[in-house]
């Protein structure tokens, strides 16, 4: 906008002002429009996946393949989007509604029938190369004496009513249902020959049926729900939770701003209630990463050469460097694999994870607090509760061998943000301090009061009542 002087006659900067207004509202909503764009592309593709599914069943393995792909236009939109943006917002509201949305069915054969896996594999193939399923029979289930229990030859009765493709009937089956064969080819023929000789007409008889199609009934079609590995498709959020997991642990490959928007996106699906259980672990795990395991602090707080976390590095640099780093590897086709993942999360220093832990703190803190006060825990739901345990340099003061959220845990962190606020490392310790205020104004915002709170907002109000204004630097109060 064009600078405009003011005087006593005109003010020519209104007119300038709303030229430059209008222009800038236009080109916020195409923003805005296009990057609503994306999450439709991603509610698109579920709905793209979900008629597939519904009409024309695919392999479980493609199925995942399909999910997944869903799953990463997710992620790379929350990569390129601001931690602080509304559109995040947008994203979790749209995993909400797609979690109560009504679950997806498709027409299979009754399942109660135990038909063999090579039966399955043959309608599948068929369905797969005619888009119908095959008929398939199975022999009635004839009730059987109840005072015998063995054949005349000593032989368990045999029972093919589990289930498969019809078989040809054996000798003595087919004698012991001669009688009612007949009587029914009979009735048939003699109601046959009563129309024809009233008519005149001369008619096939379609009315005879073998003995072997008078023992046999067709498996009915019923509807079930889509599941992935025992969870409904899009209510339960399938692989999500696996997903996320493998890209937090290659967090490293991230710029500061990546990590702190998936970050952002991980506590805004736990603060709306979305699977806040399984997600809510899931936030453990980064908090016991980052406070709980020894990890190389680094005393000269810099970017490195690749320009992981500069602030004053534009975005379009780091694009473009990601860009070129990431065609790089797709020419060597190097593929990384999850040991790989694990050793170079390792290598962490506690600067790289600091920051994207205060965004999920800020994001879902009053939500954490909550299940610390009820003592939240889930056993055996991951392989050795990965997400939940003890991290060792908390071990002592939690306990070894403790799981889920604990009061004496909510504590360590606070101590833990203390430590590392006093090296005066910039920005280390001013995040810090920032996170020990999260930690505070968490426990207040829950309902909850933990060990410590009332101390420090009575600091706080000592600062506003000497300093008059907001609290705005929390590096002011003591931490002791």
């Amino acid at each position: 906008m064009e600078h405009e002087e003011c005087d006593d006659r005109s003010h020519n900067c209104l007119p300038a002002y709303f030229r430059g207004s209008r222009a800038l509202r236009t080109i916020t909503k195409m923003y805005l429009d296009s990057e609503a764009a994306r999450i439709r592309e991603v509610e698109e593709a579920i709905e793209w996946i979900s008629s597939k599914e519904s009409l024309r069943p695919s392999g479980e393995s493609i199925l995942k393949k399909k999910v997944s792909n869903v799953w990463d236009m997710v992620y790379k939109f929350v990569i390129s989007t601001d931690y602080d943006s509304p559109l995040l917002d947008s994203m979790v509201f749209f995993l909400v509604n797609l979690k109560n949305s009504p679950p997806v069915r498709q027409r299979v054969h009754d399942p109660e029938t135990h038909l063999p896996k090579i039966v399955k594999d043959s309608n599948r193939i068929w369905k797969n190369a005619t888009g119908q399923d095959l008929k398939i029979f199975v022999r009635k289930l004839k009730p059987s004496p109840k005072s015998s229990g063995f054949c005349e030859d000593g032989d368990p009765p045999s029972d093919t009513s589990e289930g498969g493709i019809q078989l040809p009937t054996t000798a003595d089956t087919e004698k012991s249902d001669e009688g009612k064969a007949k009587a029914q080819e009979k009735a048939g023929q003699q109601n046959h020959d009563e129309n024809n000789s009233s008519s005149g007409a001369v008619r096939l008889d379609t009315t005879k049926k073998t003995t072997e199609e008078l023992n046999r009934v067709e498996v009915p079609m019923v509807n079930q729900t889509v599941q992935i590995d025992g969870m409904t498709l899009w209510n339960e959020l399938p692989l999500l939770d696996d997903f996320l997991y493998h890209k937090f642990m290659g967090i490293g490959q991230l710029d500061r701003r990546e990590k702190c928007s998936l970050a952002g996106l991980l506590g805004r699906m736990v603060a709306g209630g979305l699977c806040k259980y399984k997600f809510g672990c899931m936030a453990l795990w980064l908090i016991r990463e980052t406070l709980e395991t020894p990890r190389l602090v680094k005393l000269d707080d810099n970017p490195d050469e690749d320009g992981h976390g500069l602030e004053d590095q534009s975005d379009e640099d780091k694009s473009k460097k990601r860009q070129v780093k990431e065609k790089k590897k797709r020419q060597q086709n190097k593929t990384v694999t999850d040991d790989q993942l694990g050793k170079e999360f390792d290598k962490l220093s506690v600067n790289d994870l600091l920051p994207p832990c205060i965004t999920l703190l800020d994001a879902c803190g009053k939500n954490l607090a909550y299940l610390t006060k009820t003592k939240f825990t889930v056993r055996g739901l991951y392989d050795n509760n990965q997400w939940t345990r003890v991290g060792d340099l908390a071990a002592d003061s939690v306990g070894e061998g403790e799981e889920g959220f604990s009061t004496r845990r909510w504590m360590f962190w606070k101590s833990r943000f203390k430590r590392l606020a006093r090296l005066e490392i910039r920005p280390l310790s001013t995040e810090a301090r920032r996170g020990l205020s999260i930690l505070y104004d968490s426990g207040a915002k829950s309902g909850f009061e933990f060990p410590g709170d009332r101390e420090y907002m009575r600091r706080s109000f000592e600062y506003l009542s000497r300093n008059g204004s907001l609290l705005q630097d929390p590096s002011s109060i003591d931490l002791d």
